[in-house]
């Protein structure tokens, strides 16, 4: 609970980004699709994703040249969905969460020999924000990783 106006900082809201993933109330999905190229396909994925309110954290897609080809489409996102969830219920719908995202996938994609995997994704990175162990913290504070935001951090996994 927060006690006045806060100022939405940079510090603030990477602070409370950390509170939410330790909190399990941020997740991580990671979307892959296998399907024809087509016209128009990836904005509508990324409409599709925005309409679930996910956040592309980092998108790539490649397909081999020539007619028919298929595209391979890989899409990390952060989900901030259990923000508003009971904490009770939370552990029985990320299950439910991955089904609705898949099925939005398979409607923005609209082709029946498509294939759609959606997993949650645990970035390596979040180990470092558990407060538990000052061991991983010092992964966040030291060398290339100093000055570096979560959200930088996830772009950056997620690229490799």
């Amino acid at each position: 609970a927060l006690d006045g106006p806060v100022e939405l900082t940079p510090e603030y809201n990477e602070q409370l980004l950390r509170e939410n993933i330790e909190a399990n109330k941020v997740i991580f999905l990671c979307i892959q699709i296998q399907c024809a190229s087509t016209w128009g396909l990836i904005p509508k994925i990324i409409s599709s994703l925005a309409k679930l309110n996910l956040e592309v954290i980092d998108n790539r897609s490649w397909h081999p040249r020539g007619v028919d080809s298929t595209l391979m489409t890989e899409i990390f996102v952060q989900d901030d969905y259990f923000l508003e969830e009971d904490e009770l219920e939370k552990g029985t719908f990320v299950e439910d969460r991955i089904a609705a995202v898949n099925d939005k996938m398979v409607q923005a994609i609209r082709q029946p020999g498509a294939t759609v995997k959606v997993t949650r994704w645990y970035p390596g990175v979040l180990q470092a924000i558990e407060p538990k162990s000052d061991v991983s913290n010092s992964y966040l504070a030291s060398g290339k990783n100093a000055n570096m935001s979560v959200k930088d951090l996830l772009a950056r996994e997620a690229s490799h």
